[in-house]
């Protein structure tokens, strides 16, 4: 009887008793008829796309009911008589406008399916995290801005769909819930948030993280032990830069980094899986430039990538004997050493060659030691014309420059 423009049924509805399911989807009905409260085998009643504004108490007479469907009605307070259908497993009543559940919930024990998406809750309620056999829990497109601790005793949880809310922090208690899969929190419509924390790791069994229209601007370094995720999603976000951890997640098979503001990738992004469904467009990307990323292939861009880092490594080892060659006094020597913060125990080795020990053989040793400690040659590359930058040193700086703009030129 669905998709019709049934508005009211006869009175004899009531002699249905043997029926088990029944569904008036999509019509015109603005009440419950009592009738149907008589069919007291009913185990699947939907009567989403209504407009029905409450249920009678005497609907608590269907106490065989299992699967029921409320969706895209009027409800706007959670009907007390459905807290006696002890029996319900599925329960959906997306799109409606309640706004809390009442505490007698918790006698819904075999419930395992709640939909609650597109009402006007402000958090989480503690409530419904006494349904300890629930395994999917949909609220996004509601009005949440925190969830409560006790969201941790969801056991059973696989599935939290938390989209479209006005969350401004990450809400750490859904880190704890011990066996979710699959966390939605694409926050588009409202402020979303600027960060994840560390706390985000624990969710070790989850296969699917989905996060778009964020304010993300950095991942922690420690979402590189969720060994599990196979597929993780930050389109639109603010993300400066991808973790080098990221890349080592042995599972992953797709990865949604599109609209961010990346302008370069890790030198180990190549370590992701061949078959990796990548999506990189809408960011200002340099290295690697667009036109190597713009296809989603991981290949091209780790060739890319390892090829970069070789140029990099002999362009750093050439700067490195420039400025080796380049200082022969011994106030320059005092007057860059300080810039190159070396370790204790590298300026315990340079004191120990003595006082008398010649410029060129300490600098050789203070510049090998900083060169192992730059974190990639891209960098010790910067750091080092940022050094004599500083400094004020012209002749050195210009040829630290000159050798940087030949590389890039050669490397077009």
């Amino acid at each position: 009887m669905t998709g019709n423009k049934i508005d009211s049924l006869p009175v004899e509805i009531a002699n249905l008793k043997r029926v088990q399911q029944f569904g008036l989807n999509h019509n015109q009905m603005d009440h419950l008829p009592l009738g149907m409260c008589s069919m007291y085998d009913l185990q699947l009643l939907s009567l989403e796309g209504n407009r029905i504004p409450e249920l009678p108490s005497e609907f608590s007479n269907l106490v065989h009911i299992k699967q029921l469907e409320l969706s895209s009605n009027s409800l706007e307070d959670f009907p007390d008589c459905l807290c006696v259908l002890v029996q319900l497993e599925y329960l959906g009543m997306n799109n409606n406008q309640v706004d809390q559940v009442p505490a007698e919930i918790s006698h819904l024990r075999k419930l395992r399916v709640f939909l609650l998406n597109g009402n006007q809750f402000r958090d989480l309620p503690k409530e419904i995290c006494t349904l300890r056999k629930l395994e999917r829990l949909g609220l996004s497109r509601n009005l949440i801005t925190k969830v409560a601790v006790e969201v941790k005793k969801l056991d059973n949880l696989t599935e939290l769909s938390l989209n479209h809310n006005q969350f401004t922090d990450f809400p750490t208690q859904v880190c704890y819930i011990p066996n979710l899969q699959l966390l939605t929190f694409d926050q588009s419509g409202g402020p979303g948030v600027q960060s994840l924390p560390d706390e985000i790791a624990e969710l070790q069994h989850v296969t699917e993280l989905v996060l778009d229209n964020n304010n993300i601007m950095a991942l922690p370094t420690v979402m590189g032990t969720m060994s599990n995720l196979l597929h993780l999603s930050l389109a639109n976000n603010q993300l400066m830069f991808v973790p080098e951890s990221l890349c080592e997640l042995p599972q992953l098979r797709s990865l949604q980094l599109q609209g961010n503001q990346l302008q370069r990738l890790p030198n180990n992004f190549g370590h992701l899986a061949r078959e990796v469904e990548l999506n990189l467009t809408g960011n200002p990307l340099m290295r690697p430039p667009t036109v190597v990323c713009d296809g989603g292939k991981v290949t091209p861009i780790g060739r890319y990538l390892k090829k970069a880092e070789q140029r990099d490594e002999l362009l750093l080892q050439k700067m490195v004997q420039c400025v080796q060659t380049s200082i022969t006094t011994k106030d320059v020597y005092t007057t860059v050493l300080p810039k190159l913060r070396l370790p204790k125990d590298a300026l315990e080795v340079l004191a120990g060659m003595g006082r008398h020990a010649p410029i060129p053989d300490k600098l050789r040793v203070a510049m090998a030691r900083w060169k192992e400690l730059q974190a990639t040659p891209a960098a010790g590359v910067e750091r080092l014309i940022r050094i004599f930058d500083v400094l004020d040193i012209q002749d050195i700086l210009g040829k630290l420059k000159t050798m940087k703009i030949r590389a890039q030129q050669h490397r077009l």
